[in-house]
């Protein structure tokens, strides 16, 4: 989930161990990485869920695994009340797989 060319939140899988992470801003301008609890493996299929709402001091992230809350933090600290893009996949190059996606809601809450 991005603002502009801000990164905001994001969950990714480790190459080398598997493990899966969640990486949210901090106020300090870096990012906090929080292990998620979870190996995945490659040529596995997951179902994984980001939900994350933009809203000040009552945002909030989820992350939910094969229909399993992970992790779920309360006014984690975004900078910022709007969510302008969402990105699915890697933004490596040298990085192949197989993707399926489906059910990407987006919306603008009033």
């Amino acid at each position: 989930m991005f603002t502009a060319s801000k990164r905001l939140a994001d969950v990714y899988r480790a190459n080398d161990s598997g493990a899966l992470w969640l990486r949210s801003p901090n106020s300090a301008g870096g990012f906090t990485y929080t292990r998620l609890g979870r190996i995945l493996t490659a040529g596995a299929w997951y179902h994984l869920k980001l939900h994350t709402v933009a809203a000040g001091s009552a945002s909030r992230i989820e992350v939910w695994l094969d229909g399993q809350l992970l992790q779920s933090i309360n006014a984690p600290y975004l900078g910022t009340s709007i969510l302008e893009r969402s990105m699915v996949g890697s933004e490596h190059i040298s990085q192949d797989g197989d993707l399926a996606v489906d059910d990407v809601v987006l919306k603008r809450v009033p």
